[in-house]
């Protein structure tokens, strides 16, 4: 079984190569011998007696590489400890509705450089920073609904680069081994500094500690 790269190159050959009696299989794809490169299509020959047989399939996928693969999540403010913090909480039409929060879980969302961005708050539903109505760390809108920048959050989503135009793209899907196939659907700011790197949503709701994936081949299907 070979893989033949964009443009016509020439292909990877084989990715898979063995031996079997009559009857359905499935077979590694050989993820450790593809190149980094980007690849239209699949080709696969059996020897049958004298004979051989060749099927061509159109599989569009790009190897990117080894990827740092980090977890982020939305932390739920009953899962913080700390003290009763002064916060302003506002609503949509910037009126005040609120309040304090446990410190814990104000510093948790709106740390600089550090921050989830937003929460499940305990009175206040899910909240973000508040960036129209105030700025500053102690600032806060009330009762959102949170998305990533691209789309929905789940277990089966990342946030990647957003200068990276192969991952970076409404809709994109990436295989990253160990983990299976995932959606991109928000935005990794910290992601640029290494190029290399994929944030993967949790729906886990602890306040800090969550571990980061091995790193991963990292492969974008279209």
């Amino acid at each position: 079984m070979s893989a033949t790269g964009s443009g016509g190159g020439a292909p990877i050959d084989p990715i898979f190569n063995g031996n079997a009696s009559a009857g359905t299989y499935s077979y590694s794809f050989g993820l450790a011998n593809i190149p980094i490169g980007e690849y239209q299509q699949i080709t696969a020959q059996w020897a049958v007696g004298n004979g051989r047989l060749t099927a061509t399939f159109p599989y569009h996928f790009k190897v990117l590489g080894t990827y740092r693969q980090t977890r982020y999540n939305t932390p739920a403010e009953s899962s913080c400890t700390g003290d009763p913090q002064g916060v302003t909480v506002y609503n949509d039409s910037c009126g005040i509705i609120g309040g304090t929060m446990t410190s814990g879980f104000v510093s948790r969302v709106a740390a600089p450089g550090s921050g989830t961005g937003s929460g499940h708050s305990n009175d206040y539903g899910d909240v973000k920073e508040e960036f129209y109505c105030a700025t500053g760390p102690t600032a806060f809108r009330g009762f959102q609904t949170i998305t990533g920048s691209l789309g929905t959050l789940n277990d089966s989503t990342v946030a990647a680069c957003q200068s990276n135009p192969d991952l970076y793209v409404t809709g994109a899907r990436v295989f990253i081994q160990g983990e299976g196939v995932k959606t991109v659907t928000d935005a990794c700011p910290a992601c640029c500094s290494d190029g290399t790197h994929l944030d993967n949503y949790s729906t886990s709701t602890q306040c800090s500690g969550l571990a980061s994936l091995p790193n991963a081949l990292t492969i974008r299907l279209y």
